[in-house]
This record gives C-alpha cells, sequence and structure tokens, in this order.
C-alpha cells in the first residue's frame, strides 16, 4: 500500500514541480523519483501497482441475491440500489432481491484525542507526553 500511495504522489509531484501532464506518466523523470524513494525508503515503487486489490480489501459489506445467489461488495454500508450502474438490468433479468451477509468487525470506541496533539508534539520527544498515550 505505501508503494501505491507513493507512486501516485510522484505523479503529483512531477505535475507540480514541472506541470508534467504526460498521459503515460511514466517517464524518465518518474522513474528517476521511484528509484531514488525506492532505495531510500528500501521499498519498490515500479509504474504498476495493486491499486483494485487496495480497493478491494476495504469492500467489507457483501450482499447476496437471493435468486442466482450473486455476490456483491461495497466498502460503505449500502445495499445495492437503482443507483448502481448494473442494478435495473439485475432487476429486469432476475428480479431478486438482495440480503446483507456479511460486515466488517464493529470499531470499537475511540478515545477522545487532546487538543494539543500536532505532528511536532509526536515526533519530539521532549514535547509533552499527554499526546504519546
Amino acid at each position: 500500500m505505501f508503494e501505491t500511495l507513493l507512486h501516485e504522489m510522484i505523479h503529483a509531484l512531477l505535475f507540480i514541480q514541472q506541470n508534467n501532464t504526460d498521459r503515460d506518466g511514466h517517464g524518465p523523470e518518474f522513474l528517476k523519483e521511484a528509484k531514488r524513494i525506492s532505495q531510500a525508503a528500501n521499498l519498490n515503487i515500479t509504474v504498476y501497482h495493486t491499486f483494485f486489490d487496495e480497493v478491494d480489501y476495504y469492500k467489507t459489506h457483501v450482499w447476496k441475491c437471493n435468486r442466482i445467489y450473486e455476490l456483491v461488495t461495497y466498502s460503505n454500508n449500502r445495499p445495492p440500489q437503482p443507483a448502481d450502474t448494473w442494478y435495473e438490468a439485475h432487476q429486469r433479468e432476475c428480479g431478486g432481491t438482495y440480503t446483507k451477509i456479511s460486515s466488517p468487525p464493529s470499531a470499537s470506541k475511540k478515545r477522545k484525542v487532546s487538543n494539543n496533539t500536532t505532528l511536532d508534539n509526536f515526533f519530539d520527544p521532549s514535547a509533552n507526553k499527554k499526546c504519546r498515550k
């Protein structure tokens, strides 16, 4: 996941620094930055990434059709609906309804973070220790 984020950040860097709008986007400047960052961070940033695998990882809400047993996954908690491009065809051709069969584990309650928490306080060992609980 870090490699994918850095991959996209290199595109942003080149766009900002050089107004690089190359549609391919993986030319010599991209490769140079990817190699530099990969070596410095001991990573492997390539012109390819597994973004779709990462998206699928977060699709934890699963719905199942009661007629053809087709599964539909979403990252947010919502049933299949007319806003989905395929929904109308499914209703016309199958007519089945979807039932939720899986959800992510419920999130634990988050503790309140003090207002004085900053990145400087987090990384500076001499900063306020209350930020490091």
